[in-house]
């Protein structure tokens, strides 16, 4: 019987054949895993990229709002300050005010005593001769035009008063009368010659101007591109359209413009109360000013008014014949200096006090 041994030789070469097979399936096994780290590690680069592109654009965008609200809060503490500014300005006014009213009740206090004084005078001579009486009115009117040109700073009421008390001793007969009505003469000259400002009109045109003021536009926000609404109407919605509206938006968020005057100042609602806040203020003080007779607050306050005028308003017509109004009011001259009128008091005081010598002289010769 034959064993079946032998048949088992041709194994050898079916695993040598089987080898190479087994090899190429590990090879072709491997590599699928090796894409996988490739893309694992694509993926993680790109998360990384847009976790770095994202903070980067986070910072950029805090830092712009940083610097816009650093911006609002110093426009809003120049505020602060410019108010502050016209608070004390208006207390500094008003305690000027106080004071120019005690002095004011200081002098009528002094006045009636005088007043007291000239009526005694008066019963004394009415008792004596007539022209003691029209020299006595003569001094009085004198007086009251000299006290009149100190307090109310004007000339047309002294100049009447001069006048009257000219009228009086030009009735006297028999006393010399030359050097007194002389000096009454240089001194009803003088108050002619002053160019008086009519303060009544000027109060009326500034409050005419505040009124025109409330009817002008001011600067507002910038007005969106028209052609941006066209070109969204017009094209397509494809993808390029749309990636070029997005670089088209991104464009206009910054612009480099050439200006030959400064920027006008954007403002808000809130932003545009305050000035004309501001601006009421300003012409206020400038008529407090004129009442007062004082020029330099009476200009600084046109001034400022005719700059906030220019800076945050739109340039019209209205406004440049608003400008040509304020230029023309804050050349007028509210104090203008007042000549004293001591001298005719004088001439009348050394009359009274030689008249009762002259006219008992003219009685003597008198037959």
């Amino acid at each position: 019987m034959a064993k079946t041994s032998k048949p088992a030789a041709p194994d050898a070469p079916t695993k040598q054949n089987e080898t190479p097979q087994v090899e190429k399936k590990t090879k072709a096994v491997r590599s699928p895993g090796r894409s996988k780290t490739v893309l694992k590690t694509l993926l993680v680069i790109v998360v990384v990229a847009l976790l770095v592109g994202g903070a980067w654009f986070l910072q950029h965008y805090w830092q712009m709002d940083r610097q816009d609200m650093l911006e609002r809060i110093g426009m809003l503490s120049s505020k602060v300050n410019s108010l502050e500014q016209n608070f004390s300005s208006s207390d500094k006014a008003i305690d000027e005010q106080t004071q120019l009213i005690d002095d004011v009740q200081k002098f009528a206090t002094d006045l009636a005593q005088t007043l007291s004084q000239q009526n005694q005078q008066l019963r004394e001579l009415s008792l004596a001769a007539p022209e003691n009486r029209l020299i006595a009115e003569a001094l009085h009117l004198s007086q009251l035009a000299s006290w009149r040109v100190q307090t109310e700073r004007s000339n047309r009421i002294p100049l009447i008063l001069l006048e009257n008390a000219d009228t009086a001793l030009a009735r006297l007969k028999g006393v010399d009368v030359a050097a007194a009505r002389n000096a009454l003469a240089a001194d009803m000259q003088a108050l002619r010659d002053i160019d008086g400002v009519d303060a009544e009109a000027v109060f009326i045109e500034i409050s005419q101007i505040a009124i025109k003021v409330d009817q002008l536009t001011m600067t507002k926000s910038a007005p969106v591109p028209s052609s941006a609404l066209e070109r969204s109407a017009t094209e397509p919605d494809s993808e390029i359209a749309i990636l070029d509206r997005f670089i088209g938006n991104l464009s206009q968020l910054v612009r480099i413009r050439q200006h030959d005057q400064p920027v006008t100042p954007l403002l808000q609602a809130a932003d545009q109360k305050t000035v004309r806040h501001n601006l009421s203020f300003q012409f206020q003080y400038a008529q407090t000013a004129l009442l007062l007779g004082q020029q330099k607050l009476y200009q600084q306050s046109l001034t400022a008014a005719k700059t906030s005028l220019e800076r945050f308003f739109l340039q019209t017509a209205d406004l440049q014949s608003i400008l040509k109004q304020l230029d023309q009011l804050i050349d007028v001259r509210i104090a203008v200096p007042l000549p004293r009128v001591n001298g005719s008091v004088q001439a009348v005081q050394e009359l009274m006090q030689n008249a009762p010598a002259e006219s008992s002289g003219s009685q003597g010769q008198t037959p």
